[in-house]
């Protein structure tokens, strides 16, 4: 068999390109080709359909990006109508977002009419906030972008059309084939500004092929840290003994644990309030002491004792462990300046805060909050904190409380530990309250955590009852996204079996996926059970076996639903999701 020029590409292990994304939820009726660099509409009727490539622009970095394009196969003399849309981040993936482009879309819609026998280029530049368009390396049209840089991260959708008489095969060029599946033949290649990829056409100064070497890494002032370093799925078998879950790689703080093939609670338990304790993410019980459930937290381990909610003989497992900020020693008496230990100055080796694994001596919370934590155990590089508070009375007034993070957190859970009560959650993408442990909407719980939002140092809430009394204690977790690590998103279901793909930047490890427009169960899938796609399914809310419907695929750049299932996937109804990376984009395999 023969090799032609555009069968050889660039991608490598270490630096892969684009390609056109086949899980876009607006593929009706397109042939794909040429690997996923080229596309057909297979009828006249689809010729203006919209396609998304399968990477990000990170325009947090204030970069600018240079792709190509160019038509065969077809009638030249058709000419080329071309839409240049760019999403917001919120948007990647929404089946309504491409149909209603005014209503959604933020950017300009680039129209222009090109020749599909050129080389057409497309320089989208987040420097000087412009999209240019080229046609034999000679400039058509640019114009301004009317976005916010560099808060948001956008994707481009594309939308090719043709005029009265027929249809073009497209091939595109993101840098790994300036031959065009064998359309041209190109003389000189060139690369992008820093030396990435091989292109028709020199591109502009500074502009860069959209491939993963020139994507952010998963936490930048993290030297050699990966998703695993802070988050771990891991499966085993249980011994009705003693035993010590290995495989994690970092001490845990917080570990989630579901026996998969029988019906058995959840059993929740984080390095803050104490191993030793029980609680239950499917019913309302106030935590317990148990000793022979996860009795320790060790350097890269767990250990559990002979209860068979963690480790009943021959009973198979998994465990979800999570790394926060460490373990603190005491607790915090002051109630203003610097916490302490118990009373007494805070040290080195006993204080009641502990940060990215650091106990702190001197540690004053942001925000002069009205509450003070008992303990606080906060992880900057994953953005997740842990915060166990007491103090709070039941008067109806608003109260501060540091989460200790140095973002605003996105996704925040708090459990009453002395008290039967709900799990209340407040997510980024909602204006009210969900429980964990119940399957409402989000409108039928009232907003304890008062109307006002989150902030980079505090939460505000209200004395009510679900903080019981002053006497009681409250745990809460907070998170907020990290590139490459965590997301914490929403999408809009469309009600079909090729659903929704939403964009998280890496491949998950570990989804929760709720409706919020109505009630259902709250799902979560994990990158062990199995390794490979479709995932299969345990309720948060309930203590049932694992499922396995094959709705939902775990990919490389982010989730896949494939039905139209309400839990999943019901028309027009709103769904949030909460997700942690096996691994960031740029290091990704397909499962």
């Amino acid at each position: 068999m023969a090799f032609s020029n555009h069968d050889i590409v660039s991608d490598s292990p270490t630096n892969n390109f684009a390609t056109l994304n086949q899980l876009a939820p607006d593929n009706g009726n397109i042939s794909f080709g040429n690997g996923n660099l080229s596309l057909y509409p297979t009828s006249s009727s689809n010729y203006g359909r919209n396609w998304w490539p399968s990477m990000l622009l990170p325009t947090k970095t204030n970069q600018a990006f240079y792709f190509e394009f160019t038509g065969g196969n077809g009638p030249t003399s058709n000419n080329t109508n071309m839409t240049i849309m760019l999403l917001p981040e919120s948007e990647i993936g929404s089946p309504s977002a491409l149909s209603n482009f005014s209503n959604v879309f933020y950017g300009e819609n680039f129209y222009s009419t090109l020749d599909p026998s050129n080389v057409s280029g497309v320089l989208i530049d987040f420097v000087n906030s412009k999209v240019t368009i080229f046609s034999n390396n000679v400039e058509i049209t640019a114009k301004s972008l009317n976005i916010s840089i560099p808060n948001n991260v956008y994707n481009v959708a594309l939308s090719f059309q043709t005029g009265t008489g027929g249809h073009v095969y497209y091939n595109l060029n993101f840098g790994q084939d300036p031959f065009f599946g064998g359309e041209k033949s190109p003389i000189t290649t060139y690369p992008d500004s820093e030396g990435y990829g091989q292109f028709y056409y020199q591109p502009p100064t500074g502009a860069l092929a959209l491939c993963t070497a020139n994507l952010s890494e998963m936490t930048p002032t993290v030297d050699d840290d990966f998703p695993q370093d802070y988050f771990k799925a891991v499966t085993y078998t249980g011994n009705g003994g003693t035993q010590s879950i290995t495989g994690i790689g970092f001490q845990p703080d917080f570990v989630w644990v579901k026996k998969t093939t029988a019906t058995s609670n959840h059993f929740l338990v984080d390095s803050v309030s104490g191993a030793n304790k029980e609680l239950n993410s499917n019913n309302t019980n106030a935590q317990s002491n148990n000793t022979g459930g996860i009795q320790s937290f060790n350097s890269s381990s767990f250990t559990v004792g002979a209860d068979g909610g963690v480790n009943g003989s021959s009973e198979t497992y998994v465990a979800w462990c999570f790394r926060a900020g460490g373990a603190p020693t005491t607790d915090n008496t002051a109630t203003s300046g610097a916490m302490n230990a118990n009373g007494s100055a805070a040290t080195s080796s006993n204080s009641s805060v502990s940060i990215n694994g650091v106990l702190q001596s001197n540690y004053t919370p942001a925000g002069s909050p009205d509450i003070y934590p008992t303990r606080m155990s906060i992880n900057t590089d994953a953005g997740f904190s842990i915060v166990l508070v007491s103090g709070i009375s039941y008067d109806l007034n608003l109260y501060t409380i540091p989460h200790g993070l140095t973002k605003t957190p996105e996704f925040s859970i708090v459990k009453n530990l002395d008290y039967t009560d709900r799990w209340y959650i407040r997510h980024q993408a909602t204006d009210g309250l969900l429980a964990l442990n119940e399957t409402w909407s989000e409108t039928q719980l009232p907003n304890y955590w008062s109307n006002k939002p989150f902030d980079e140092n505090i939460i505000t809430i209200q004395g009510n009852s679900f903080v019981g009394n002053s006497t009681q204690r409250l745990i809460w977790y907070h998170f907020y996204s990290v590139e490459g690590y965590s997301k914490f998103g929403s999408y809009t279901g469309n009600g079909s079996t090729d659903g929704p793909f939403f964009f998280t930047g890496f491949r998950p490890a570990w989804v929760l996926i709720k409706r919020v427009s109505a009630t259902d169960n709250w799902s979560i899938l994990d990158n062990q059970r199995p390794t490979y796609n479709p995932a299969k399914e345990l309720l948060a809310n309930l203590d049932l076996a694992e499922g396995s419907n094959g709705y939902v695929d775990l990919v490389s750049n982010g989730i896949k639903i494939r039905s139209g299932d309400n839990r999943w996937n019901g028309s027009g109804s709103t769904y949030i999701y909460m997700a942690f990376a096996e691994q960031p984009f740029n290091y990704a395999n397909a499962r």
